[in-house]
């Protein structure tokens, strides 16, 4: 019987080779359960992602200070690109395309961002036409701002163009707020980071 011919070939020695179907059963056996715990894991790993909260953040910085706000950016986003129930998009002028109409593009992303991530510094503080177009739209009902120190300001001497009243972030210890270029910028953008969070979390929920 089928039964006890299996059953012989279970008992003997290591050294014999089992029959050509036998051995292409067992392997299709494994390759079924490998297919089906990774169908399992796909399908889980795609409804993650589904549930994940799309979120859309503007990058507000001044084009002087481009080069120190593009590594934060690199150093930052990493940590974004895997928040915990969120998908973050960030924007940049950066992304504009050739042939795009600029200002208008600006002006639709602006609308359409959910928070504004403003890389404050005096050169930041001092353009015009953050001041005067981005600005009045982050600060608008229903955005959430992120305002975090990229460069030292003199917050008691400068004109913060209505920024004083709002918490901005800065790495080190509270009472000694440093800016981005003053201290680690990894550990900054850690502790950037987990701030960003935070806020997401406390305006989004999602956490």
């Amino acid at each position: 019987m089928p039964q006890l011919r299996v059953r012989q070939i279970l008992v003997l020695p290591n050294s014999y080779e089992r029959p050509r179907e036998l051995k292409h059963a067992a392997t299709s056996c494994t390759a079924c359960r490998f297919t089906r715990h990774f169908v399992t894991f796909r399908d889980n790993l795609l409804y993650d992602r589904r549930a994940m909260r799309p979120i859309k953040i503007f990058l507000s910085y001044a084009h002087a200070d481009f080069e120190v706000a593009q590594d934060l950016r690199r150093r930052l986003e990493p940590h974004l690109a895997i928040a915990k129930g969120f998908q973050v998009e960030l924007w940049q002028d950066v992304d504009l395309l050739p042939g795009q109409v600029w200002f208008k593009k600006i002006m639709e992303a602006l609308d359409q961002a959910d928070a504004g991530l403003l890389l404050v510094s005096p050169s930041f503080l001092g353009s015009a036409f953050i001041s005067g177009e981005e600005l009045p739209a982050l600060v608008a009902p229903g955005k959430i701002l992120l305002p975090v120190l990229l460069k030292p300001v003199d917050f008691g001497r400068t004109d913060m163009k209505g920024l004083e009243q709002y918490q901005i972030f800065g790495g080190g210890q509270p009472q000694h707020c440093r800016a981005f270029t003053q201290m680690n910028r990894d550990e900054f953008a850690m502790q950037a980071f987990r701030k960003i969070y935070d806020r997401l979390v406390k305006e989004m929920g999602n956490g």
